[in-house]
């Protein structure tokens, strides 16, 4: 995002995007990594209620199988 304010008209090399990036992340504390931790579960929680609720859309459950009648052995017959 800081790169897109700073240069908003400049294509990106991304290998040297990366790079930067993650020098940066090695210079971070625990505490500015935590905002980014918090960002990333908030969309995995997302992602996995999306995948949840297209998945069940689709799901078609097994039919059941019947059940054979108990035959009683001591039954006269």
């Amino acid at each position: 995002e800081e790169h897109k304010k700073k240069h908003p008209d400049a294509s990106v090399n991304f290998s040297a995007f990366s790079k930067k990036c993650s020098e940066r992340w090695k210079t971070m504390s625990a505490k500015e990594k935590g905002k980014f931790e918090d960002m990333a579960k908030a969309d995995m929680a997302k992602a996995d209620k999306a995948y949840y609720e297209r998945e069940m859309k689709i799901y078609i459950p097994p039919k059941g199988e019947t059940k054979k009648k108990f035959k009683d052995p001591m039954h006269p017959r």
